[in-house]
């Protein structure tokens, strides 16, 4: 009887590709959810706790506006970006 020997090899993530998949994730679900706030006044409770994460910057942080729509979705691209970034840094340095 012959035995084989068996290899497993574990593929590379680009931790690139998933950061910008992240931060388009992330950044996509903060515009919807602040749409839906400035339309319909869903998410009170989702909203006030952005609202206390990235309204730190005064006059210049989030809120539930149109400016609060596109700052709030830049903030979460960038935010996503970076978490997911690192996750897929991390992973390629452990696997």
């Amino acid at each position: 009887m012959v035995k084989k020997e068996v290899r497993v090899v574990s593929a590379k993530i680009s931790a690139l590709g998933l950061g910008l998949a992240g931060g388009i994730l992330v950044g996509a679900c903060i515009f919807l959810i602040t749409l839906c706030g400035i339309l319909f006044n869903w998410f009170s409770i989702p909203l006030n706790t952005m609202i206390g994460s990235y309204g730190f910057l005064g006059r210049l942080g989030y809120d539930v506006s149109l400016f609060g729509l596109l700052l709030g979705t830049i903030y979460g691209f960038i935010e996503g970006f970076v978490f997911f970034l690192v996750l897929g840094s991390l992973y390629n340095r452990l696997r």
